[in-house]
């Protein structure tokens, strides 16, 4: 079995300790026949997609972390907001230098009066 394979295995046991459960308790809720899920989870056979979906449905996770071990989407996601705050600020800044220097001519022509 190739190494993505093998990864998503590692992933779903990972989530099978973690919440303390048997992999009899996550087959039959995702009713994966039993024959299949033994040659997935034993790296016999790979995963096919409608389980995955399955599995990342049933432990609340996305199939990009199964198959990936990430949030991909979220992640690109977090990055462009944050960049577009950066620019927000950086916008921001620009407009509170301009103000500043309005005030101060301002002040100057007000103090020659």
């Amino acid at each position: 079995m190739n190494k993505v394979h093998r990864e998503i295995t590692r992933r779903i046991r990972g989530l099978i300790s973690k919440n303390k459960i048997s992999e009899y308790r996550v087959r039959t809720k995702t009713k994966i026949p039993a024959a299949s899920f033994s040659n997935m989870i034993n790296n016999k056979a790979p995963w096919k997609l409608d389980y995955l979906v399955r599995i990342a449905t049933y432990f609340n996770v996305t199939c990009n972390w199964l198959v990936h071990g990430k949030e991909e989407y979220l992640d690109d996601l977090l990055t462009f907001k944050l960049n577009e705050l950066e620019r927000e600020i950086k916008s921001l800044k620009n407009d509170i230098k301009a103000y500043e220097k309005i005030v101060e001519i301002v002040n100057e022509r007000e103090s020659r009066k």
